[in-house]
C-alpha cells in the first residue's frame, strides 16, 4: 500500500507544479495575444497609409480644381451680337491650353475670338474648320505660366453674330468633349511649362437670346478700368464711346484707372476705345443691352 501510494505521488503533479504550468500557459497566451494585436495594428496602419496614398494620388490625377469656364455677358439680340468670355480658375502653373467651344450654328455664327485681359502675352491660334457645325477650336500658348486665382483669369473673348429672329431663350455654349461625334479637330488639354498634361475641368453656360432688354430702350451705364499690363491703373486716359450714327462721348479715367459712362441707350452697338500718350489700346465693339461692368482695357507700350 505504501509503495502504491508512493508511486502515485511520483506521477501526480504537485499543487505548486500545477500552478507553475498554469501560469506559464497563461503567460504564453498573453504574449501571443499581444503579438497578434501588434501585428493586426501594424496591418491596419499600413492599410490606412496605403489608402491615404491612393486618395491623394486620385485627387492629384483626377480631381482638378483648375477650371475653364464660359461666362456670358448680357443677352444677345437678334440681328446684333452675343458676347462670351472664357475664364480660367487657375492653379498658377498653366502655360498652354486647347479646347473646342460648341454653339448652335442656327442661332450664333461668325465667332470673333480675341485674347482676354489676362492673356495678352499668350499666343492665340484658331481652327475654324468646324464652324459650320457650331464648333471652333482655340489654342493658347505662353512662355510664362498663368497667375494663380483668385480672381479667375480672363483668357478669351468671343463675339458671335446673333441670327435675326432668333428664338427667345437660352442657347448653350459648351466645351466639346474629346469623344464627341463627329470627332473634334484637336483634343482638349491643358499643360504646364514643361509640356506635362495637367487635369482640368470644363464648365459651360447658357447665353440668353432676346427678351425685354432687346425690345425696350432704356438708359444704362458702361464702366470698367484702364490698366497697364502689370495691372496698374492709368490715370487721365481718354475713353470714348461711339454709336452707329457717329455720335461720340468721352470721359477721363480716375486716379486708379476707372471710368464710367452713364445714360447710354441700350439695345445698340458701340465702339469703345482708349487714347493715351504712352500706351496703345485696341478698340472694341460691344452690344449694350444692360448695365455693362468690367469692360476693361489693358495697354501695351
Amino acid at each position: 500500500m505504501n509503495m502504491v501510494s508512493t508511486s502515485q505521488r511520483q506521477y501526480r503533479p504537485s499543487k505548486q507544479n500545477r500552478l507553475t504550468k498554469t501560469i506559464g500557459l497563461e503567460d504564453l497566451r498573453a504574449r501571443f495575444a499581444v503579438s497578434f494585436a501588434v501585428l493586426l495594428l501594424s496591418c491596419l496602419l499600413q492599410t490606412s497609409v496605403f489608402a491615404r496614398g491612393s486618395v491623394t494620388e486620385s485627387a492629384s490625377l483626377g480631381l482638378a480644381t483648375r477650371t475653364f469656364k464660359v461666362v456670358t455677358i448680357g443677352p444677345g439680340c437678334g440681328g446684333f451680337f452675343g458676347h462670351v468670355r472664357i475664364d480660367l480658375e487657375s492653379e498658377g502653373n498653366e502655360a498652354g491650353a486647347g479646347f473646342t467651344i460648341g454653339f448652335d450654328p442656327t442661332i450664333l455664327s461668325n465667332p470673333e475670338v480675341t485674347v482676354g485681359a489676362n492673356a495678352l502675352s499668350w499666343a492665340l491660334t484658331l481652327n475654324e474648320s468646324q464652324v459650320g457645325i457650331g464648333r471652333i477650336f482655340i489654342l493658347l500658348d505662353s512662355s510664362t505660366t498663368a497667375a494663380l486665382s483668385p480672381p479667375d483669369r480672363r483668357m478669351v473673348n468671343i463675339r458671335f453674330d446673333v441670327a435675326p429672329g432668333a428664338p427667345v431663350g437660352p442657347t448653350s455654349i459648351t466645351f466639346v468633349p474629346n469623344d464627341a461625334s463627329p470627332a473634334v479637330v484637336k483634343a482638349q488639354s491643358t499643360s504646364d511649362s514643361l509640356g506635362n498634361l495637367i487635369p482640368t475641368a470644363y464648365q459651360g453656360a447658357d447665353l440668353m437670346i432676346g427678351g425685354t432688354a432687346c425690345t425696350t430702350s432704356t438708359r444704362v451705364s458702361v464702366s470698367g478700368r484702364v490698366t497697364t499690363s502689370t495691372g496698374v491703373g492709368i490715370r487721365n486716359a481718354g475713353v470714348f464711346i461711339t454709336d452707329s450714327d457717329g455720335n461720340q462721348r468721352k470721359v477721363l479715367t480716375s486716379s486708379l484707372g476707372y471710368y464710367q459712362f452713364d445714360e447710354i441707350d441700350s439695345g445698340k452697338s458701340y465702339v469703345i476705345g482708349v487714347s493715351s500718350r504712352r500706351y496703345r489700346f485696341a478698340s472694341r465693339v460691344v452690344q449694350v443691352i444692360d448695365n455693362l461692368t468690367d469692360l476693361d482695357f489693358v495697354g501695351l507700350e
